[in-house]
């Protein structure tokens, strides 16, 4: 009932919703779905430790990124190493525990540049302490045009 609510209020799929105690579990649920043993999880050495923790739960193989010089994501590197068994990004946006986010030109280029082959879990757990006009908030994302 809950995830009806939600879909209907955001006027989105039913499907398009998960619900979990936190965002952990979810984390931690989209590992488990998505990866077996010696699948990989590309994410930012300066994200979320949730991220490496699932990955290693279920014999997944990690690759952290290491992050730019002010400490934000390096979505080209990260695009770069998205591998032939490598199954879920995790994107930590905005980035706990940096405070840094991925801008909507940023996260455009890194959706277009990777393509669809790979699960892109964004991560926006402090999404309401962004405000600025170039931050995609969660509908946004769901809702992009992929095609442009």
């Amino acid at each position: 009932m809950l995830r009806r609510a939600i879909a209907s209020r955001l006027g989105i799929d039913l499907d398009q919703i998960i619900l979990g105690n936190g965002s952990v579990e979810v984390i931690e649920m989209v590992a488990r779905a998505y990866l077996a043993d010696g699948d990989e999880a590309v994410f930012s050495e300066q994200s979320f430790v949730s991220y490496q923790i699932a990955v290693d739960q279920v014999n997944g193989t990690a690759t952290a990124v290491p992050a730019r010089t002010d400490r934000g994501h390096d979505l080209v590197g990260m695009a770069k190493a998205i591998g032939e068994r490598t199954k879920i990004v995790y994107l930590a946006n905005p980035c706990n525990p940096t405070g840094t986010y991925a801008t909507r030109t940023e996260l455009d280029a890194f959706f277009r540049a990777i393509g669809d082959h790979v699960l892109v879990v964004v991560d926006q757990a402090y999404q309401e302490y962004v405000d600025k006009p170039d931050y995609l908030t969660p509908l946004m994302i769901s809702r992009r045009d992929t095609t442009s």
